[in-house]
């Protein structure tokens, strides 16, 4: 007996050790990989690269529309579980040609739900930018877009594996970007994707001209009005992906494309470096210059904020309402008394003092009507209000 008890514990010892050293060796290169992988970051991008087409890119059980062209997934991050009660899925996406990076799209959405919505973005709200619309924001539910240029990206982590991979790869990133953002959210899940482009791949050709800064300026403002224009049905589209409806034959997004009326091609371009060419050589006077450059910058002048004024939208239906209401009550007043004056003087009265009411009606529902539910302060991904050249 004791015999074997002696077996026993010299096999179980034995047992031990042969598992406790792969055990500490686990534990070891679990603290050394992490170390490896911060020293050299690029180690991990030597994987063959990820491809993606359109019509769209499913990220945290969204659909995310893409334009019509073959890109690479640059960076994918999600937040831990302890970075707090909601968790952010974070993408980028780069379409390369010629070794350089001539658009990206940046991707923000939800893995988890809120349960106190997630607010409007600070760029929808900035009257800065050529283009700033508020389509929807009510009851948790917000809808908007805008459209600005930039010249660098702010600090963000996603956006930094990025530029990683774009340094391993050896790719070229453009000085200048414009980008089209939109957001689609309601009280539990957000969509919130940025699509950046090189204005000069959108221009073309004329790229390959010397161009000075005045007629730079007149191309990237025709690039600006293309991605305004093209907005709308990225808009669309990024709402049927928030809900899941998007198929794979289903519209595809497209690339922007210039005005046609205002295409910034090599004839275009040709036609306004000799505009100036005229001016410097004293043939046009700068009045005559500018007049003709301001019949080119009308075609395309960008359009203005449509942001919804909730004060004047409230006027508008309380003096609707008045006028509607002042003759219904006229003709109820006339059916009964018989007396045309004082049918008119008892509706008028009326449409004196019911305006008041309902205009405070509508500014109180407006205000609080979809506050009416507790919110948490505005959720908002990293900006890019501050445009920081580099």
């Amino acid at each position: 007996m004791n015999h074997n008890i002696i077996n026993f514990r010299h096999y179980t010892q034995s047992l031990s050790r042969q598992c406790i050293l792969p055990l500490l060796t686990g534990f070891i290169l679990y603290l050394l990989i992490p170390l490896q992988i911060q020293a050299n970051p690029a180690s991990l991008l030597n994987k063959p690269q990820t491809k993606i087409q359109a019509p769209f890119v499913e990220l945290a059980s969204k659909q995310i529309p893409i334009p019509n062209r073959t890109w690479i997934i640059a960076s994918t991050k999600q937040d831990p579980p302890q970075s707090g009660p909601v968790r952010i899925a974070h993408q980028v996406l780069f379409r390369v040609e010629n070794g350089a990076v001539r658009a990206f799209v940046i991707i923000h959405t939800n893995i988890n739900p809120s349960l106190n919505g997630w607010g409007i973005s600070q760029d929808c709200q900035n009257h800065d930018h050529p283009f700033t619309a508020v389509f929807e924001r009510k009851n948790q539910h917000y809808k908007c877009a805008y459209v600005h240029s930039l010249q660098s990206i702010p600090d963000d982590a996603t956006w930094s594996n990025a530029l990683v991979y774009a340094k391993h790869n050896k790719l070229h990133l453009p000085e200048n970007w414009i980008v089209t953002g939109i957001r689609v959210a309601d009280r539990l899940d957000i969509v919130d994707v940025r699509y950046g482009f090189d204005p000069q791949a959108l221009i073309g050709t004329v790229q390959a001209l010397q161009l000075s800064p005045k007629v730079n300026k007149v191309l990237q403002e025709t690039a600006t009005e293309a991605l305004i224009k093209w907005h709308e049905i990225a808009l669309y589209l990024v709402g049927r992906g928030f809900r899941r409806q998007l198929g794979k034959d289903d519209l595809i997004l497209p690339m922007p494309r210039l005005h046609t009326n205002v295409a910034a091609s090599i004839v275009i371009a040709s036609r306004l470096q000799k505009l100036e060419a005229l001016y410097t050589a004293g043939w046009l006077s700068e009045a005559d210059f500018i007049a003709q450059q301001n019949l080119i910058k009308q075609s395309f002048t960008p359009q203005a904020n449509v942001t919804v004024d909730i004060w004047r939208l409230g006027a508008l239906k309380t003096a609707g309402h008045t006028v509607q209401s002042g003759f219904w009550m006229w003709g109820m007043n006339y059916l009964f008394l018989g007396n045309a004056h004082l049918a008119g003087t008892l509706a008028l009265t009326k449409s004196f003092i019911s305006p008041i009411r309902y205009y405070l009606e509508e500014m109180a529902w407006n205000t609080w009507g979809p506050r009416r539910n507790p919110t948490l302060p505005i959720i908002d991904f990293p900006s890019e209000i501050e445009r920081v050249k580099k």
